[in-house]
């Protein structure tokens, strides 16, 4: 799964199963702010589920090249 610029509602108790999330967010967001995917990619590891997160530095709430 493959998740960019977003973000969860209220932050999962327990990972998907048989699921890698692949968190993409851009540093200069304004919309919805890159310390959500590090919040989300955090509890993700504490529950200890499959994701990865990338965050590019000057890219806002767009897809972009």
């Amino acid at each position: 799964m493959l998740a960019f610029a977003g973000r969860f509602a209220t932050l999962p108790d327990k990972p998907p199963e048989f699921t890698t999330l692949h968190l993409l967010h851009g540093k200069a967001d304004l919309i919805v702010p890159v310390g959500h995917a590090y919040a989300a990619y955090e509890r993700l590891s504490q529950c200890q589920g499959d994701a990865t997160l990338d965050v590019a530095d000057s890219v806002c709430h767009s897809l972009c090249p």
